[in-house]
């Protein structure tokens, strides 16, 4: 088996770092318990604008731990963290999150759930707005359900609204907490598909969990793989796989094969650690 690239890549082509974490730890204290829970243990990791990144790792390990750390919902308790050279400490209009179940407001139709976040920043009734909204139904496929509630919404359908809100709101990061592991197999993957597709338009940074390795492989320029808690940086995976995928059968390419099997391997020691210590 060929070597697998490791090594994050050197900043190229001018592109500014997106996020720099530098010795990152996340804890929390379980007042009941009297004790801190460490999540996520140390984590160095470079993410360069325009970049596609996927973690992976046991559950557990800290994966949505870094991803709210990015978002300044949760804070560091110990290390570096910076978005587009700043240290994070709070949310901000340039980090915009897809959660894994919709997170729709019932009340509210596609339109208005799409507007939401807009009306947060202040723009709510701006004309400019209207052309906003207009313009992510249209990308996301939603053309003729504006005025739809979620209910009357398939599962892939009211995860459109969801990615039409955060890009809505122009982020320059995307955080994506296993957007689509609600839905089935199928719309699953047309949302890969179609996903690959809008942000090739939109070029916003993605940081994407998951724990699908063929999910990871299909979306991201590069995988995170994390250890078991508290989690590390096992190792990070360069994905040189053709792009867009959705136009090739890469699950065909002895490449693929390779990596995902490496992948496999990589998580199945930690969860047989996971394992042990249960």
């Amino acid at each position: 088996m060929t070597a697998i690239q490791s090594e994050a890549p050197p900043r190229t082509n001018g592109r500014a770092m997106a996020v720099e974490a530098k010795q990152l730890t996340v804890e929390y204290v379980q007042l009941r318990q009297k004790r801190r829970l460490v999540a996520m243990w140390e984590v160095s990791l470079d993410i360069p604008e325009g970049e596609f990144l996927v973690i992976v790792g046991p559950s557990g390990c800290g994966k949505t731990s870094f991803m709210n750390a990015v978002a300044g919902v949760v804070p560091a308790s110990s290390g570096d963290l910076k978005v587009f050279g700043q240290p994070v400490s709070k949310p901000g209009p340039d980090r915009a999150m897809v959660f894994q179940e919709y997170a729709l407001m019932p009340w509210r139709t596609v339109w208005d759930n799409i507007k939401f976040g807009l009306e947060l920043q202040g723009r709510g009734n701006e004309a400019a707005t209207r052309d906003t909204i207009q313009h992510f139904v249209k990308l996301v496929g939603l053309e003729g359900f504006e005025k739809a509630f979620p209910h009357e919404l398939s599962g892939g359908m009211r995860q459109r609204v969801g990615f039409a809100r955060a890009l809505a709101v122009g982020p320059r990061i995307l955080l994506m907490d296993e957007p689509f592991a609600a839905i089935d197999a199928m719309t699953r993957e047309l949302m890969q598909e179609e996903m690959e597709k809008i942000l090739a338009e939109t070029k916003q940074t993605v940081i994407f969990i998951t724990h699908s390795i063929d999910e990871a492989l299909m979306v991201g320029d590069r995988v995170a793989v994390m250890t078991s808690a508290p989690g590390r940086i096992k190792e990070v995976i360069t994905v040189d796989l053709p792009r867009p995928r959705w136009q090739h059968d890469i699950k065909s390419m002895p490449r693929y094969v390779e990596m995902r099997e490496h992948i496999w391997h990589l998580l199945r020691s930690e969860a047989q650690q996971v394992l042990k210590r249960d």
